[in-house]
């Protein structure tokens, strides 16, 4: 199933009736992350200047920003000696390293009066540097090339949406009673689902308001309707697809597509993809709501 933009509006449903409809899950945080996870959101212009980089570009790092005596402070401490991007990256630096401490000008890119070659560099580290600034895809949510004229006003209605997506998850999870709690990265990506903090948190409500729906609804014998299918796959966290080549729209890079229920593999045989056997509650819904729905 691909998703849909539905927009922001206030979610309709009810309370549930009674607290056994209240379902509660644990999830990811959507609130009080730390600034160092809002900072690994970089600006497009800091991700297109890094993405130039070179092993051989020369680089001049200020004094020690860290908090001293810290893990972070140690490393700087090594790699703010190198006079080249290479040095520093073969001394302990990353690209997302690069990309933080350029926004907060912890380091300047002098232009050298001559050219400067990155020293105790093999061939095989500075070709692995540069394949590394070469694979980089821009920041987190822009589905264009860095280098598309529309790339920044695409960057930019991306975050206003995802952050009005996740406006309406923080009220469904709310509504529904859930309860708000800290997941490790292990957590995330059990039983082969890899998921984003925000995805899990969008597929958790969603289980569980399809849960309340399929409760209220057979309760009282009332069909399903698309109302509330929309509702669900509003709140549904989709994955970022790279794979949706045949439905990709001209220039953009992935889609919000997810495949739920049933598949064949491309080996053998037959199974349930990882995010239905997670979030069953989910296909569920959508099973019980598609008979009856084609035309007559």
């Amino acid at each position: 199933f691909g998703s849909s933009r539905f927009g922001s509006r206030s979610l309709g449903w009810s309370h549930p009736s009674s607290q056994q409809l209240r379902a509660r899950v644990t999830m990811v945080k959507i609130a009080g992350r730390s600034e160092r996870g809002k900072g690994l959101k970089f600006k497009l212009e800091t991700v297109n200047t890094v993405r130039h980089f070179t092993a051989h570009t020369p680089i001049r790092y200020g004094p020690n920003p860290k908090t001293k005596g810290s893990k972070s402070w140690f490393r700087y401490a090594k790699y703010m000696k190198a006079r080249t991007v290479g040095e520093a990256l073969k001394l302990g630096t990353k690209i997302a390293d690069l990309c933080w401490e350029l926004e907060r000008g912890d380091y300047s890119l002098p232009k050298a009066s001559k050219a400067v070659r990155a020293k105790g560099l093999t061939p095989w580290e500075v070709e692995r540097f540069e394949a590394k600034f070469a694979s980089m895809v821009g920041p987190r949510g822009l589905a264009v090339s860095m280098d598309a004229e529309n790339a920044a006003e695409e960057l930019a209605k991306e975050e206003a949406w995802m952050k009005s997506k996740i406006e309406l998850t923080r009220q469904a999870a709310k509504r529904l009673g859930i309860r708000l709690e800290a997941e490790t990265h292990a957590e995330l990506t059990e039983d082969g689902v890899y998921e984003t903090s925000d995805t899990r948190n969008g597929r958790l409500v969603a289980n569980t308001l399809a849960q309340v729906k399929l409760r209220e609804k057979t309760k009282k014998g009332i069909r399903l309707n698309e109302e509330d299918i929309t509702e669900v796959l509003r709140i549904w966290g989709f994955a970022q697809n790279y794979g949706r080549l045949n439905v990709l729209p001209g220039g953009r890079k992935w889609v919000y597509s997810d495949t739920l229920g049933g598949i064949k593999r491309r080996m053998a045989g037959y199974g349930v993809t990882p995010a239905t056997a997670r979030y069953p509650a989910v296909p569920k819904l959508l099973n019980q709501w598609l008979p009856g729905t084609g035309p007559s």
